[in-house]
């Protein structure tokens, strides 16, 4: 696993656990800086593709999704 990846899958665990304020910022600065996918926010707080069966959140799962995206090229 990549750096950005891991870094990727730790601050999105961080912020599920819902941090003070400026953190929450600083979190979503950087999360926004590393993704490749435009869309992680909705695969987050919009969806339930993410959610196992016992009520955790897969931040694997997710961060595999996030870091296959391919933007469509023109």
């Amino acid at each position: 696993m990549d750096d950005a990846r891991k870094e990727f899958k730790i601050l999105v665990l961080e912020l599920i656990e819902v941090p003070e304020d400026n953190r929450e910022s600083e979190i979503l600065e950087r999360l926004e800086l590393i993704s490749p996918d435009p869309a992680f926010l909705d695969y987050i707080f919009q969806s339930d593709e993410f959610t196992r069966e016992d009520g955790s959140f897969d931040a694997d799962t997710l961060s595999e999704k996030v870091f296959s995206y391919k933007p469509i090229e023109l």
